[in-house]
């Protein structure tokens, strides 16, 4: 053997050792994942106190970074109750009796009936050119839809042996057909919408009349119109008519749009922006909801529109209002959700390369909304004690009392010269800024009457006039910090009935909150992280500090929100959670530690019990922040809701959705974490529960583990 090979040799022994021992290191430096929970202890007796209550719980990968959370059953939906993996990425089903026809991606056609005992049993299968994308039926014929080919139809008449009959000519790609009678509709992204005549199911004509609505994903007839949802074109409504497809102009909506569907007289459109709701005989957009993921899939459940997030997970909504849909509960861990199929008190999920998934939704007809609705058609509001201020949609400004939660009274009405931007209440002086620039003063310490105590006039270059928390405020003293979601930064002093602005800097990328304390201000500022200047001397502030949120991705997450507890600052980390740095030192950050948290984190807030988190597509979370190197979840409500604006008193949470509609729910803390043991967690709660039946969470990141059966009673005699 020459040196030259034995040196090669060498090297790769030593290249094998080091990967093995860095998997190793992995393994063993990887904590256990939350698995299946048992209850070993309950002390009062069948916790029928439910101020003194304890669980000690057991099982495997419980440690300090498993967070609990302590749920009403009634907020916890549905759970995957069976699973076929069908080895390549499952697009579509369809259904025929017992029989279930998918489209499996790569592996072409696949046919399942259920077992004699549970799951499913492969009935036939058959291996077709590209990618399985689309399925309908017709009769005893399937047409798939296969990217990178075309339309196939295929020979189902025998589903133990099924059969490819032809391939249609001149279409190269489908990705979405749909069969209303005689007539289907194939787009293919490249060329557009192609419709056939099937006449003859087996031999369909491609009809001469052709549109080139390109990039159509997704196809609908309903009625006597055809509706493609597109990424290019937004909608595209199609009337045939004899030869020829005139294209309906009044009813086209841009928009980047992955899927669309019909209940009742409402049209549903979804995909990247979010979620949109049309009157199906108009153009009128009724509604837009915003996701914190795109949407790839919708069904519909009753009065809930399933939303596939693709890998994400199912998005439950509530449309008894299809004007004001209502995000409720998020399932997650179900793959990546192409689509969506009711059967009975189940749903089938064509699950990507998670196969078929199949949900047991007995309980669907539950789902309600959190809390007690009090207002709708809110933009913006401030809680302050047992009064709230709100700006409506309306254009006006209400000052309410929530002294009886049951009748919320308006004590002052007053109306606005423009939308407001940004907003901060102190003293009794509520300051705001609108969209023409204008910082007021608002003195609403009588409870009857608003007086405007100053109007000032700020260039807010480079500001999206937007409402609803577009600018950021802060105070400290007498002086007052204003910003955009531009890079300027106002400076301003406050001289009683009037404000004079002291000076202005440029921050080095756009604002999205502050914090003001001992004349160090503090700045959230995207992927440029947390900055603290020195503002002892206004017209010249000094950079003293930079921190970047690392996270466990690597790379840095965008720091957004913001709150302060004593000497920590908290930032919200978009995506990413929430981040803690160390204030001990003015105007020094140091990073302390992070919590991950589902959603979009829109608002922090802090108390001096915990640190309360508005998430847009993951409800609301209560936060231990004693340990800031070890936070952790002890509470959550309204799982899935798109919440935009917490508020809080004393006894209530207030939440803000997107949709603009104001709730108010209990804000009591549900469990803490009071020990470890080895094999094991002791949780106890610091007040009391509301009775009913719960169900306990334990989760580090996406992993979860449930236990149900927990019942509080209520107390008696006493």
């Amino acid at each position: 053997m020459s040196p030259r090979i034995r040196s090669l040799a060498f090297w790769g022994i030593v290249l094998v050792l080091i990967v093995a021992l860095v998997s190793v290191y992995q393994i063993l430096a990887t904590p256990a994942q939350p698995t299946k929970l048992s209850l070993q202890q309950v002390s009062p007796d069948h916790i029928h106190s439910a101020r003194e209550l304890t669980l000690e719980v057991r099982g495997e990968g419980l440690d300090e970074q498993t967070h609990f959370c302590l749920v009403r059953r009634d907020q916890l939906k549905t759970e995957v109750s069976d699973a076929y993996h069908t080895y390549s990425s499952l697009n579509a089903l369809v259904q025929k009796g017992e029989l279930l026809f998918l489209a499996n991606g790569s592996r072409g056609l696949m046919i399942l009936m259920p077992g004699e005992d549970s799951g499913f049993e492969r009935v036939g299968v058959l291996d077709l050119p590209g990618v399985s994308w689309d399925i309908r039926l017709v009769g005893d014929l399937a047409y798939v839809a296969s990217k990178g080919v075309g339309l196939l139809i295929v020979d189902v008449s025998d589903p133990a042996s099924p059969k490819l009959l032809k391939s249609v000519e001149g279409l190269s790609n489908a990705v979405a057909l749909d069969i209303d009678g005689p007539l289907a509709a194939v787009s293919d992204p490249s060329q557009g919408i192609f419709l056939l005549d099937l006449t003859d199911p087996a031999d369909p004509v491609v009809r001469p009349d052709f549109v080139g609505a390109r990039g159509v994903l997704d196809l609908h007839w309903n009625g006597d119109l055809l509706y493609g949802a597109g990424a290019r074109e937004g909608l595209v409504v199609i009337d045939p008519q004899g030869r020829e497809l005139r294209r309906r102009p009044d009813l086209e909506v841009e928009g980047h749009f992955l899927t669309i569907d019909f209940f009742n007289e409402y049209l549903y459109l979804a995909g990247r922006d979010g979620l949109d709701v049309f009157r199906a005989d108009n153009s009128e957009r009724l509604m837009h909801l915003d996701f914190p993921h795109a949407v790839t899939s919708l069904s519909r459940w009753g009065d809930q529109l399933l939303a596939g997030l693709g890998s994400q997970g199912l998005q439950l909504v509530d449309i008894k209002k299809p004007e004001a849909p209502l995000l409720l509960e998020r399932i997650q861990g179900v793959g990546n959700v192409r689509k969506i199929y009711p059967r009975g008190s189940q749903l089938l999920l064509a699950a990507g390369n998670k196969g078929l998934l199949v949900l047991d939704a007995s309980d669907l007809s539950q789902l309600s909304q959190t809390g007690n609705q009090l207002l709708e058609g809110v933009m913006d509001f401030r809680v302050i004690g047992r009064r709230a201020i709100a700006q409506m949609e309306s254009g006006r400004l209400l000052v309410l009392d929530l002294r009886d939660m049951d009748f919320i009274k308006e004590l002052v009405s007053f109306e606005l010269d423009a939308p407001i931007l940004g907003s901060l209440y102190k003293d009794g002086i509520f300051y705001f800024i609108d969209t023409f620039g204008t910082l007021s003063g608002l003195d609403l310490r009588s409870t009857g009457s608003v007086q405007r105590l100053f109007s000032v006039q700020l260039d807010l270059y480079g500001v999206t006039l937007e409402p609803r928390r577009t600018v950021s405020m802060a105070m400290d003293g007498d002086r007052l910090y204003v910003s955009s979601k531009g890079s300027r930064v106002f400076v301003l002093q406050l001289l009683g009935k009037g404000a004079q602005v002291l000076g202005q800097f440029e921050a080095p990328s756009p604002v999205r909150s502050m914090i003001a304390r001992n004349q160090h201000l503090y700045l959230s500022c995207g992927r440029q992280g947390v900055l603290a200047y020195d503002l002892s001397d206004a017209e010249s502030p000094r950079l003293l500090d930079q921190v970047r949120s690392p996270w466990h991705q690597g790379g840095y997450a965008q720091a957004s929100s913001m709150a302060v507890m004593d000497d920590v600052l908290f930032v919200g980390n978009g995506l990413n959670g929430i981040s803690a740095l160390s204030l001990k030192t003015p105007g020094k950050l140091s990073f302390l530690g992070g919590l991950e948290l589902p959603g979009r984190i829109e608002q922090l807030l802090s108390t001096k019990e915990m640190l309360f988190v508005a998430s847009r597509g993951g409800g609301v979370f209560g936060i231990d922040v004693s340990t800031p190197e070890r936070m952790n979840v002890i509470c959550a409500q309204g799982h899935g809701l798109d919440v935009a604006q917490l508020g809080l008193n004393e006894e209530e949470l207030f939440l803000l959705l997107s949709d603009g509609r104001l709730f108010a729910t209990s804000r009591d803390v549900d469990m803490k974490i009071t020990g470890h043991t080895e094999q094991g967690v002791t949780l106890l709660p610091t007040r009391a529960l509301a009775p009913g039946e719960y169900r306990l969470q334990a989760f580090r990141g996406a992993q979860r583990s449930t236990l149900d059966g927990i019942v509080v009673q209520p107390v008696t005699g006493l």
